[in-house]
């Protein structure tokens, strides 16, 4: 692999809550851009757009805006594959398939850019997809030709490099042209491919390169991995939660992460990058509040808390729109349809801890001097752009605040948290942040 590989993010300094294990304020310096403190929130580059620009100008620290991509649909897979077989490196080609916002997020200052892409297939070999009966033939994409879209990705990153990930684990059994279920890739071809994307990142590299790892991976093949980080000397890591939800398992595969860093690298000597991770605890069709999930995870030790996995369903067809229209009691297609975007324009609130609909949110932004609202609520629920940059504006303040909470406050987040809304009254998800029985995320043992 490379020889001294250089992550060019240097530990400072850390100080662990006084009466929460899992939570921890962190202090980093990033080559080139200085020191900043952790946890931190990212934003999503989703919500950028000319209306939104001076939302994100207006923040003077550094921060983080991700573009979250999961490859998963046909129309993605063929572009791609157009793409690298072309043989012309055409921008407008690559940032088409990317989503990257280059002639906007180069207005905004003290900027750190980073794509978090996940394959829901290994890119190498045949895919074949079955939509409406008709079935479509994905040749395995050429590895050399690849480098094209890696060298790109690379590129238009600043600050941070996030190296590609594939979704580990297997293609349903209930999937029409596979008779059984069958490993998505190999863990040999994961490490291997993952290995191969990260050379090409740390080829006369000045970034931040973070590795994948993932909450499904069993603990020897966890540990066999992180072995092989260890050794490279990759200790920046991303965490790609595979948009999965708040479950025992996907809690305790992220505490066998930590566990098995800790051991590797030692306490604090690596950074972690959580993305992909579900914006809410059940996203409850036609609630108007539901019980945020990404924004818990740091208090469960994550260091940089990234976006939300965008994509990989697909669409109700009409038979399952009458039937969820049956089940909720409405015979008006018009009001399920405003139904299902409330559901979907959720914003968070860090008086509550849910997400709340724009026409029941609690405390929207509002301008200092006349008191209006930044965007309306319906902006908040029909433009997309500004919908992601308020949730992501009060989520980045949020994080601030608990940190502010902590330096004022002997090291105590615990009061803080536990007196949101959403915690006192979904007592089984406030056990999971801070039961007395609860072992550290950093002590405690599986075996």
């Amino acid at each position: 692999m490379v020889d001294d590989f250089d992550p060019h993010i240097n530990y400072l300094k850390t100080k662990p809550s006084s009466d929460l294990p899992g939570y921890s304020i962190r202090d980093l310096s990033l080559d080139n851009y200085g020191e900043f403190q952790t946890p931190m929130k990212t934003f999503d580059m989703g919500g950028l757009s000319k209306e939104t620009l001076f939302v994100y100008k207006n923040i003077q620290e550094l921060k983080v805006i991700e573009k979250p991509l999961f490859i998963w649909n046909s129309q993605t897979w063929s572009a791609l594959s157009r793409y690298i077989e072309s043989g012309y490196n055409r921008s407008e080609e690559f940032l088409n398939i990317s989503k990257f916002k280059p002639t906007i997020y180069k207005q905004i200052p003290n900027s750190i850019i980073a794509s978090s892409v996940v394959f829901n297939r290994d890119p190498f070999r045949e895919r074949i997809t079955v939509y409406n009966n008709r079935k479509k033939v994905h040749p395995a994409l050429d590895k050399d030709n690849f480098e094209m879209f890696l060298q790109n990705l690379y590129g238009y990153s600043r600050g941070f490099a996030l190296v590609p990930d594939i979704k580990y684990g297997k293609i349903s059994k209930n999937t029409p042209h596979i008779p059984k279920a069958t490993p998505i890739i190999s863990f040999e071809d994961y490490k291997d491919t993952i290995d191969y994307f990260t050379q090409i990142f740390s080829e006369r590299n000045n970034k931040a390169i973070f590795v994948p790892i993932q909450t499904t991976f069993g603990k020897k093949r966890l540990n066999k991995l992180v072995e092989h980080y260890k050794k490279n000397n990759y200790s920046n890591i991303w965490v790609n939660f595979n948009g999965a939800g708040m479950t025992d398992s996907t809690l305790g595969g992220f505490r066998m992460i930590v566990r098995a860093l800790d051991n590797a690298f030692g306490k604090n000597n690596y950074c972690l990058y959580s993305s992909h991770i579900k914006k809410e605890v059940s996203n409850e069709f036609g609630n108007e509040i539901s019980p945020s999930f990404d924004m818990l995870y740091q208090y469960f030790g994550g260091n940089i808390i990234g976006c939300n996995r965008v994509g990989g369903k697909r669409p109700p067809d009409e038979e399952a729109i009458q039937k969820q229209m049956k089940k909720l009691g409405i015979t008006d297609k018009a009001e399920y349809e405003s139904m299902n975007l409330a559901s979907k324009r959720r914003i968070f609130s860090p008086s509550t801890y849910y997400c709340h609909t724009p026409k029941t949110h609690p405390g929207l932004p509002k301008y200092s001097k006349d008191k209006r609202l930044v965007f309306s609520q319906e902006d908040l629920t029909n433009n997309l752009n500004k919908n992601i940059a308020i949730d992501n504006l009060l989520k980045y303040g949020e994080v601030e605040s608990v940190k502010n909470y902590f330096a004022n406050n002997n090291s105590k987040v615990k009061p803080y948290i536990g007196k949101k809304k959403m915690i006192v009254e979904n007592k089984d998800i406030g056990d999971k942040i801070f039961t007395k029985d609860q072992p550290s995320l950093f002590s405690f043992d599986l075996e």
